[in-house]
């Protein structure tokens, strides 16, 4: 049976090619969703693994590895193509969220993808704007903390609580509440 796809964020891709605190959720996900991004995100995924190895967060052998990751990725997802319409409806979203314009046109192409009909539609990011503009919008998210209860994984665990505590200083004037998220 085919997965049913979901939109995905780099913030969650990133995670799949270089181990970090979030990988175990982000490999729930690919268990459980085929992969559909926009046209930017093997830059975003690139410049997060460079940003990586720049900072030594990442030795230069485990930043080669992770570039054959992110390409193995890219041969398996679904590009939405930008378009003048992506970009008038960016400009809408704009208006609407606070958000900045590479993540408005991340959701706009997420709308072209769903042909404008989000419910029911999954998108998967672990940034806390882009996750409270997308449910907005009318997307369906997985909830971070179902498979942290759910795992035993101490990682997965920590990584609720550090996204948590990360998010509420970031967002500390945002009253938006995600779906599954305090």
């Amino acid at each position: 049976m085919l997965k049913p796809v979901a939109f995905w964020d780099a913030s969650v891709l990133v995670t799949l090619c270089v181990n970090q605190t979030p990988t175990p959720l982000a490999l729930v996900f690919e268990s459980k969703y085929r992969i559909a991004v926009w046209w930017a995100t093997h830059v975003e995924i690139a410049s997060a693994l460079v940003r990586s190895l720049r900072q030594q967060d990442i030795t230069a052998v485990e930043y080669a590895h992770a570039r054959q990751q992110a390409e193995g990725l890219a041969n398996l997802w679904d590009v939405i193509a930008p378009s003048a319409k992506v970009a008038r409806d960016a400009r809408t979203l704009l208006e609407r969220y606070p958000l900045r314009a590479a993540d408005a046109l991340q959701l706009a192409a997420a709308l072209e993808w769903c042909e404008g009909e989000p419910k029911g539609m999954v998108f998967l990011t672990f940034d806390r704007r882009l996750r409270e503009a997308a449910a907005l919008a009318g997307f369906t998210l997985e909830s971070l903390r179902a498979y942290s209860r759910a795992s035993s994984n101490s990682s997965c665990q920590a990584f609720e609580r550090a996204w948590l505590r990360a998010s509420s200083r970031r967002n500390s004037s945002s009253s938006v509440s995600v779906a599954g998220q305090p």
